[in-house]
């Protein structure tokens, strides 16, 4: 029998009028499945049909019916079966999926993903309605991408040599990572604007991207001899080298385009990335953070985050640094540090810290990531890892890990920076202490230490622990999503009050009474 049974619908049905109804149900499918495996699909669509009359308290008879009829190309009647299906059973598994896959069939996108959203709601727990809705978006995204295309294309029959319209039309195939297409659609560019130099730029950006490296250097040529004081093109043909890994050379020309365009950072930021992989890190440093400082659009606030250097324990007050023009390199400016692991690794003067038996590198997102195996110091290194060989990395890495040890400690030792703990873990103040106290038997540091808002410390707040160790509240500490105006509104308050105690009391450590300071 097809269905699980009658669902029967008021009084006492007789059982000889029970058993004569079974029987009609089962013959009427049994016939429908003859015809079926006879293929006479018209014979078979008109069974089901009049099985679904009959007996619409069974939800199976409405899919069996849609599929005959579409069998029969007859698409419009299997949805509308269907549709009467789902409202007789609207908590029907199978039946509501059939409904959704039958636009789904008929291209009808917009409408499968409206059915595959009910499914979602009603059935969370079924996977299929997620595979099904997310096709059904995917497809909807890929039709609308097919008609942008047309438009452009209709826009080049209509404005051959426009600039603007060539370049789109170009441009939307790289976005979908069609190269050649995108190749060949640069190269009809250039035939109708020879003296254009966005399609030397193009083109170069594109063979790149295929690996074609002569090609690429070929066309950046072609362009710079026309155009050789061209912002795109000189980054494109800079870029060339670095895709070659030819380090020398791609300093050179990152060196004549940040000469060329002193006031873009990138020349600058491209600059520091190629001297680190030669290893020149002092230089990078010390280049890098001045001139983003001159080039930052409030320079006094990036100059006071400069006064700042961060201990962990994430990436978040690395963020809140670069978000106001100030970039420093530092040990621990994109590394997570667990705070008890901090304090060990304070007490030691970070002994062993980029040594290669103590260093382990990953890929995590395409990214290299590196990590201590003692203090599980684990920090981005901004190498991708599919244009840095892992060999060549790792010890360029550890390289770069003992340089910024050697800072981080000269820093310490100077004590001429406000350093930043920010901390998700509220960590009570008799454990701030010790970190405080390490930091100190470097020198006269200071210390910044932010945790979560709580009902008795609103954001904001700073509390004054001893001279020199400042605890400050935020609303939340979140990598992706800083609180960047309260960043500002403390790191102005803690910069002012440690400067102070700088000036007014030089070495001298005394304990104070706890002072709340609400800003």
């Amino acid at each position: 029998m097809h269905c699980g049974g009658l669902v029967l619908a008021g009084g006492t049905m007789p059982r000889d009028e029970l058993s004569r109804d079974l029987d009609d149900q089962n013959a009427t499918v049994a016939a429908a499945r003859a015809a079926q495996a006879r293929e006479d699909w018209a014979e078979a669509a008109r069974l089901w049909i009049a099985y679904c009359d009959r007996f619409s308290d069974d939800p199976g008879g409405f899919i069996s019916a849609a599929e005959m009829l579409q069998k029969l190309s007859r698409g419009d009647e299997a949805d509308e079966i269907l549709a009467r299906g789902v409202r007789l059973h609207p908590s029907n598994v199978p039946l509501r999926a059939a409904h959704a896959r039958i636009a789904e069939r008929g291209a009808d996108w917009a409408q499968a993903a409206a059915r595959w959203q009910i499914f979602l709601d009603r059935f969370p727990e079924e996977p299929v309605g997620y595979t099904g809705a997310s096709n059904a978006l995917s497809q909807m995204a890929q039709a609308q991408l097919r008609q942008a295309d047309e438009v452009l294309r209709k826009g080049m029959e209509r404005f051959p040599r426009n600039g603007d319209v060539l370049g789109s039309h170009a441009r939307f195939a790289a976005s979908r990572l069609l190269w050649p297409e995108a190749l060949a659609r640069w190269q009809s560019y250039l035939e109708r604007l020879a003296d254009d130099p966005t399609g030397y730029v193009g083109a170069c950006n594109v063979t790149c991207e295929l690996g074609r490296l002569d090609e690429a250097e070929a066309f950046a040529r072609q362009g710079l001899a026309k155009f050789p004081d061209h912002h795109g093109l000189l980054s494109a043909y800079a870029r060339i080298a670095n895709e070659r890994h030819d380090w020398p050379e791609a300093l050179r020309r990152w060196t004549t385009f940040r000469e060329r365009f002193p006031n873009d950072p990138e020349g600058h930021n491209r600059v520091r990335l190629v001297l680190n992989e030669l290893g020149r890190f002092a230089e990078a440093d010390r280049g890098f953070e001045e001139a983003l400082s001159r080039l930052a659009p409030d320079k006094s606030r990036a100059e006071l985050f400069l006064r700042f250097e961060s201990l962990g324990d994430n990436c978040e007050f690395g963020v809140v640094q670069r978000y106001f023009g100030a970039n420093p390199l530092g040990l621990l400016r994109f590394t997570h540090t667990p705070s008890g692991l901090l304090r060990d690794a304070l007490d030691a003067k970070f002994r062993g810290v980029g040594e290669p038996e103590n260093t382990i590198l990953f890929a995590s997102r395409g990214e290299w990531i590196t990590q201590d195996t003692r203090y599980h110091m684990a920090m981005h290194t901004q190498l991708r890892e599919s244009a840095n060989d892992r060999d060549r990395t790792f010890g360029l890495i550890c390289r770069r890990l003992q340089y910024l040890r050697d800072k981080l400690l000269t820093d310490l030792t100077e004590a001429q920076k406000h350093l930043v703990y920010a901390c998700g873990n509220p960590l009570p103040d008799d454990e701030v202490r010790p970190i405080w106290r390490a930091l100190r038997d470097y020198g006269d540091n200071r210390l910044l230490f932010v945790r979560p808002a709580d009902d008795a410390h609103p954001p904001g707040m700073l509390r004054r622990i001893e001279r020199g160790l400042i605890i400050g509240y935020i609303d939340q500490l979140s990598v992706d999503n800083p609180s960047y105006d309260l960043w500002l509104q403390m790191c102005k308050e803690a910069d002012s009050i440690l400067l102070a105690e700088m000036a007014e009391f030089g070495e001298l450590i005394e304990p104070v009474e706890n002072t709340d300071l609400d800003i």
